[in-house]
């Protein structure tokens, strides 16, 4: 199962509604800068061994591109029942639901839309004379 259930999506990812303001400061993990690993070392025939969805918001998420590969291999081998972290040194002995590949997709989407905010409210701050964070007020 790839989608992330509906009552977990709900405690782990944001709300569509919120201002920009809170969607800058939503807590999100990061990226990591490890060199990518085999696409394989990420699937297991293991149960997952992680079952409290907010421990997935825990784990840094692999490079880019990671989880989207991913995808078809879970979608072609019923045998492969969880994910390990094989980037991530302090959490590659943990098995996750399938799901957290469409996680991580949708935090890249995130991410970058921080980014993007992010660099926007700097330029409003620096043509505003009135003071840093003016931007901010506004949002």
């Amino acid at each position: 199962m790839l989608n992330i259930p509906l009552a977990v999506e709900h405690q782990i990812l944001l709300n569509g509604s919120l201002k920009v303001l809170h969607f800058l400061h939503f807590p999100i993990p990061g990226i990591t800068t490890e060199t990518v690993h085999a696409i394989e070392s990420y699937l297991s025939k293991d149960k997952p061994n992680i079952t409290i969805p907010a421990q997935v918001t825990h784990v840094e998420a692999p490079p880019k591109g990671v989880a989207i590969a991913l995808q078809p291999l879970l979608k072609n081998d019923t045998n492969i029942q969880s994910i390990v972290c094989s980037h991530d040194s302090l959490n590659c002995d943990e098995r996750y639901p399938l799901w957290i590949t469409n996680y991580w997709v949708k935090l890249e989407a995130i991410w970058e839309a921080q980014n993007e905010w992010r660099v926007a409210v700097e330029a409003i701050n620096k043509r505003v004379t009135l003071g840093p964070s003016v931007a901010e007020t506004w949002l």
